[in-house]
């Protein structure tokens, strides 16, 4: 009594399994957050107090790192359990193809029930404009026409999902230049999207602030009678002190550490994590007010350290209900064992298409794994690496950095990294130089330094 998601995984049919067994999901990140900034993590200011709170009773993860240094592929890479080298997704540029628009946790989620939200920045981590097929109902306040659709992809709809992905957004486009003639609202200007540089730029791409995603969020929440899966990503307080803005005209953070702009760096950002940590709170007591908080599983995450560093710990936070799974996890991890972990949480099977492990059972990890982090390009979009500027090797604390075009390796220790590990174990850099190399041939791109670019 099973249907086939044409993924190769087999799902049980609504009949044989209640949706009421299945806990809601909130998996909520903010943009940018380096692990050693958050009180959760024992940093000395009180940044993060509604997180504080679950600590004791979650699973936290003290060596979390991200598998991109920008938010699209981060996004893409944690939702689907795919590295961004597998799914060639390493900037807001590139879409998914073949089977991978289908191949997603919040597809598996849908097929036994869930309700399935986004609320992230278009153009920045947007589950539909990356192409991700059957797997929001609503993104980023839009309703998507496919998000009742029950057909199970097949093979044909693995061969046109670039071509539906093209006509949806010609289709978009359409509409949009009709409601501009018709005076109903005013077109995007897609030029200023594409550069951005000032704060009313930036504002025609964010359009709304991380409270009105709170907001939509909690509303969304609320109308779900099924148990939902809410991903949530926060971004405009740590991600504008990054690019010399504040920006006080979208949702100007209380001060909580500095006093004027001309404090320090690190007290700005403070600021932001703290501001993030009430629109958290502001999710949790909604929970808590409805009586659903004991029914959801709490993921907190980041997508990627701040100012796009990727050598820094991220926070990976587990809260289970009835508090199980509680403790600290010293084996490195990445963001990418998230679907896993919610999967074997909930005793679905893991799909093999899957590249993370779940966390459920640290004893049987390998301390040793490697984790890849791909490094994007910015605008470089030239073949025939595209996007990809450079692909670190993670092992243990140890990291080795090749950038693609000279081939050239560098390594170093990841920041406060507490798992213990001696040199003896680690890989050498020649040895770490031919797993990347190694790596990058399986999944189809050049050796490094061969290509002249």
């Amino acid at each position: 009594n099973a249907k086939r998601l044409g993924t190769g995984l087999e799902l049980v049919s609504e009949s044989a399994t209640s949706r009421k067994q299945f806990p809601n999901i909130l998996l909520f990140a903010s943009d940018g957050v380096d692990a050693d900034h958050l009180s959760a993590y024992g940093y000395e200011r009180k940044t993060s107090p509604t997180l504080d709170a679950f600590v004791d009773s979650a699973l936290v993860v003290e060596n979390a790192l991200t598998n991109a240094n920008s938010s699209a592929p981060s996004d893409v890479s944690m939702l689907t359990g795919k590295l961004p080298t597998t799914v060639k997704v390493f900037s807001p540029m590139h879409i998914l193809t073949g089977r991978d628009p289908y191949e997603h946790l919040p597809g598996i989620l849908k097929g036994f029930g869930y309700r399935t939200l986004q609320e992230a920045v278009k153009f920045y981590s947007d589950a539909a404009e990356a192409n991700m097929r059957h797997a929001f109902d609503e993104v980023n306040g839009r309703v998507l026409q496919e998000a009742g659709a029950s057909i199970l992809p097949t093979r044909i709809s693995f061969a046109l999902a670039i071509e539906k992905h093209f006509l949806e957004k010609l289709r978009q486009r359409v509409t949009e230049r009709v409601l501009h003639l018709s005076g109903v609202e005013e077109a995007t200007n897609v030029y200023q999207l594409v550069i951005a540089e000032k704060p009313a730029d930036r504002r025609l791409i964010w359009k709304t602030t991380d409270r009105a995603r709170v907001e939509r969020a909690i509303d969304f929440m609320r109308r779900s009678d099924d148990p939902f899966f809410v991903h949530i990503h926060l971004i405009t307080h740590t991600h504008c002190i990054w690019i010399k803005d504040h920006c006080e005209y979208l949702d100007p953070p209380k001060r909580f550490f500095s006093k004027n702009r001309q404090s320090p760096w690190a007290d700005i950002y403070d600021d932001a994590i703290r501001a993030n940590d009430t629109r958290f709170e502001e999710l949790v007591s909604y929970l808590k007010d409805s009586g659903k908080l004991d029914n959801t599983l709490i993921v907190y995450s980041s997508d990627h350290g701040s100012t796009w560093r990727t050598d820094r710990r991220v926070p990976l936070i587990f809260v289970f209900p009835d508090g199980q799974y509680a403790g600290r996890m010293r084996i490195t991890a990445q963001l990418i064992d998230v679907a896993p972990t919610i999967l074997d949480y909930l005793n679905i099977p893991i799909p093999e298409w899957m590249e993370g492990d779940s966390l459920l059972a640290p004893e049987t990890l390998d301390p040793l794994r490697p984790v890849f982090t791909a490094l994007d390009a910015g605008e470089d979009s030239s073949e025939p690496y595209f996007a990809l500027r450079g692909l670190a090797l993670n092992v243990c604390n140890r990291r080795y950095e090749m950038t693609l075009n000279d081939g050239k390796l560098q390594s170093g220790e990841i920041l406060n990294h507490t798992a213990p590990c001696t040199d003896a174990s680690l890989p050498s850099e020649e040895e770490a130089a031919r797993t990347i190399e190694e790596h990058l041939r399986e999944r189809g791109f050049p050796l490094p330094g061969t290509v002249n670019r």
